[in-house]
């Protein structure tokens, strides 16, 4: 039985419809990534596993019952993109009561140790930085052992070091048999953690695969350089210029800087990542080329 079930299931508030027959499934042990642009879907997609909202048609189970179940509620923890903590209250204090809730969860020193808290225990809240409240957030929902954990863009205001830790316990956590769900915009963190990515799209999933396959599909880079003179034809991609400034971004970056060494007159290469966001728009612009 998987752990989680969406049949075809759509959302929608007053004339705006936010899922449009969407369906996927869950399996137990796995870390699903769901990726797409600002308004594809994922925040009402994760508020559904939740049963912070209800479909307008199809049906959602987790673990063979309703999200909003006592019975589900019991088997799952969730962190949402904003973590309402008590101001006033210090980190000790929050992850006592998460704790609370969790008879046979992990001990608040376990789980303190695991993150590297102890300096942030005695803060209350409200005079934490958004990165150290996310933090604590996280570690409340390792603390309660649940099989089935739901991060909503987990690592947002988290820094590198602390990020790679993150990385390191949900590995741990997946290989012991936990399973995940989870939403980021990086798709160098879906392919760094899961073991299977869903694009959104308008409520869709528009593709579904592993993070090779991915990759493969929108790991597109910008291939940024100077030159005087228009380069040639032989560059894969789409080519934009500003002033002396070209920009190549293409899905073969190797291709293309093998093509700029030849032509030898390019200058201050610069290569990065293109972020999902801004593949997604581009390809959108081609007539949806990557639906």
């Amino acid at each position: 039985m998987p752990v989680l079930s969406f049949q075809n299931v759509s959302k929608s508030f007053g004339p705006n419809r936010v899922l449009n027959g969407l369906s996927f499934s869950v399996a137990p042990g796995e870390l699903l990534v769901l990726l797409g642009p600002n308004g594809a879907g994922k925040s009402t997609t994760m508020s559904m596993v939740t049963g912070l909202e209800h479909p307008s048609s199809g049906q959602v189970e987790l673990l063979g019952a309703a999200p909003d179940s006592m019975a589900a509620r019991r088997q799952f923890a969730f962190v949402p993109q904003d973590s309402h903590m008590p101001a006033h209250a210090t980190g000790h204090q929050v992850l006592n009561f998460m704790r609370a809730h969790y008879p046979n969860g992990h001990s608040v020193d376990d789980v303190v140790a695991r993150f590297d808290l102890e300096r942030l225990l005695a803060f209350q809240v409200g005079h934490l930085s958004g990165g150290q409240r996310r933090l604590i957030a996280l570690a409340g929902a390792f603390i309660s052992k649940a099989p089935f954990m739901i991060l909503d863009e987990p690592t947002v205001g988290l820094d590198m070091e602390v990020r790679h830790g993150l990385y390191q316990e949900l590995r741990r956590y997946t290989s012991e048999g936990g399973t995940v769900l989870m939403t980021t915009h990086y798709l160098a963190e879906a392919e760094e953690l899961a073991s299977r990515v869903i694009v959104l799209h308008q409520g869709k999933a528009v593709f579904s695969g592993t993070p090779g396959e991915i990759k493969n599909r929108y790991g597109f880079k910008r291939v940024s350089f100077r030159a005087d003179q228009k380069p040639p034809d032989t560059l894969v991609g789409s080519i934009t210029q500003q002033n002396d400034q070209w920009r190549v971004d293409s899905s073969r970056s190797d291709e293309v800087l093998k093509a700029l060494m030849a032509w030898g007159e390019a200058r201050e290469i610069e290569v990065v990542p293109l972020p999902l966001e801004e593949i997604f728009l581009s390809e959108s612009g081609k007539g949806g080329a990557w639906i």
